[in-house]
């Protein structure tokens, strides 16, 4: 069976979408928190608290970010918005839809696949199965949407 691996532009297509969608979430997050903050700040006092709000909206922002992608790609839909626009999905080895912990895995490894320039992520460019430094520590593939789950043994 010929395996169709997705292609490293779909893979950053579907990561700029879903960068867009965090972002704007990030952006209502921010105005509501630190716009609350500044409106406070009819007190000089007040503008002390502002760092710790920049710091809460922060956690807050990677909190979903890790979420987001975590439930999305142990969904039934086996991907984020970006992913399922681009029609690929996450899978394990087996080309089987993996679990909210196994997401969570591969969710935390990006963080090392954007260590030294992002190359993490640009290995999917060069690797014969597509995968980034985060896949390879996941044990997952990403795959266009019509790939089945039985794939060559070779991919064990």
């Amino acid at each position: 069976m010929n395996t169709n691996y997705a292609g490293f532009g779909k893979r950053l297509g579907a990561y700029v979408i879903d960068m867009i969608l965090l972002t704007i979430i990030q952006m209502i997050l921010s105005s509501l928190l630190i716009g609350s903050a500044m409106g406070a700040a009819s007190d000089p006092d007040s503008l002390e608290a502002l760092p710790a709000g920049i710091g809460l909206v922060m956690g807050i922002t990677l909190l979903i970010f890790v979420l987001y992608f975590a439930y999305f790609e142990s969904s039934a839909k086996q991907g984020t918005f970006g992913k399922q626009i681009m029609k690929i999905k996450v899978t394990n080895s087996n080309g089987e839809r993996i679990s909210f912990v196994h997401a969570l895995g591969r969710t935390l490894a990006k963080f090392i696949s954007s260590m030294i320039l992002m190359i993490g992520f640009i290995m999917a460019a060069f690797t014969s199965k597509k995968q980034g430094l985060h896949d390879m520590i996941a044990s997952t593939l990403v795959l266009n949407s019509g790939e089945t789950k039985s794939l060559d043994k070779d991919l064990v």
